[in-house]
C-alpha cells in the first residue's frame, strides 16, 4: 500500500511477501520501498537514515528503488550488512536496472507512459482482451442452453468500451490517460449508488462495477462512495472467489486504475490509483 508521497515526487511503499521453504513452512516478510529521485548517488548516510526508518516499523526487507545508484562506498556497506544478515535486509533498484524490469511488466510500463514500442503496448492489452473473450463466449453458452446471458453481454460491453479506450490512449498519448468523468451513476437496474461519485471516470466505473457484480453472480451490488474510494455491499452472491477469478479481477483494475482494499463474501472496497495518468 502507499504511506506517504515523498518531498521529491517519489513514493513510500509498504507491503508483504509470502515466502515459502522446502519444507513448506511459509512465513510472511514485511517490505518498506523507498522510491526516490536523486541527482548524484546514494551514500550511505542517506541510506542509513531509511534503515533506521524501516526498522523501526519492524521491516524485515528495505527495498530501495531510485534513478541514481549506490556510491561504491554505499555498495560495499550494502554487502557487508547483508552478509551479517543484519534486519532488515538491503535490496536496491539501480538506475540502469529499471529500464529491464519495466520491461517485464509491460501493462505497468504501458500505464504510465514508459514503454513507446507500438507491438509492447498493444501485447500489454491482451489479457483484458482475452477476458473479454470468454465473457463473450460464456454468454453464447448461457444463451445455448437457455439461460439468460444479459449479465455476460453487459460485463462484456462495458470492458469492451474499456479496452477501446485504453487502446486509444496508448496510441494518441503513449500512455493511459482520465477519460469523461461520470455525471451520474451507472444505468445498471440492478446498482444502488451513495455518496459523491465526482472525479470518478465513468468508463472505469462501469467497467468495475459490472464485472465484480457479474464474477460474483450477485443480484445487485450497493456502491457507497467516498473521496478516492468505493464500498461495495453485494447482494446474494452466488460464486466464491477463485485464484482465477481474482487474477482476471486484478486484470480489470489495473487497466481501471483501481486498487483492491478488501474482498470479502459480501463486501467489495476499492480505491482510485495514485500517480500520474488515470
Amino acid at each position: 500500500m502507499w504511506r506517504t508521497p515523498g518531498a521529491d515526487g517519489g513514493r513510500d511503499i509498504e507491503g508483504v511477501a509470502y515466502v515459502r521453504d522446502i519444507t513448506g513452512f511459509e512465513t510472511v516478510q514485511r517490505w518498506y520501498i523507498e522510491c526516490k529521485r536523486y541527482a548524484s548517488s546514494v551514500d550511505w548516510p542517506t541510506l542509513y537514515a531509511k534503515i533506521a526508518f524501516a526498522d523501526a516499523h519492524a521491516a524485515d526487507v528495505l527495498l530501495l528503488s531510485t534513478n541514481s545508484n549506490p556510491s561504491p562506498a554505499c555498495e560495499s556497506q550494502i554487502t557487508t550488512w547483508n552478509e551479517q544478515k543484519r534486519r532488515p535486509a538491503i535490496r536496491v533498484w539501480r538506475g540502469y536496472e529499471l529500464t529491464n524490469l519495466i520491461r517485464g511488466f509491460s501493462h505497468i510500463g504501458v500505464a504510465y507512459g514508459l514503454i513507446d514500442e507500438p507491438d509492447r503496448q498493444q501485447a500489454a492489452l491482451l489479457p483484458l482482451s482475452f477476458l473479454i473473450s470468454k465473457i463473450v463466449q460464456g454468454a453464447y453458452v448461457a444463451t445455448a442452453f437457455d439461460s439468460d446471458p444479459s449479465s455476460a453481454l453487459e460485463t462484456a460491453s462495458a470492458l469492451s468500451e474499456l479496452l477501446s479506450q485504453r487502446l486509444a490512449d496508448v496510441e494518441q498519448y503513449g500512455r493511459l490517460t482520465r477519460g469523461a468523468e461520470s455525471s451520474r451513476p451507472p444505468n445498471f437496474d440492478w446498482l444502488s449508488v451513495t455518496g459523491d461519485m465526482q472525479n470518478w471516470e465513468d468508463v472505469s466505473v462501469r467497467s468495475a462495477l459490472s464485472f465484480i457484480k457479474h464474477q460474483t453472480g450477485s443480484k445487485s451490488v450497493t456502491a457507497d462512495f467516498s473521496g478516492s474510494q468505493v464500498s461495495l455491499t453485494l447482494g446474494d452472491r452466488r460464486f466464491p472467489a477463485t485464484s482465477q477469478s481474482e487474477k482476471d479481477l486484478l486484470t480489470v483494475c489495473h487497466w481501471t486504475a483501481l486498487e483492491i482494499l478488501e474482498n470479502d463474501a459480501l463486501n467489495f472496497s476499492l480505491r482510485q490509483r495514485a500517480g500520474d495518468g488515470i
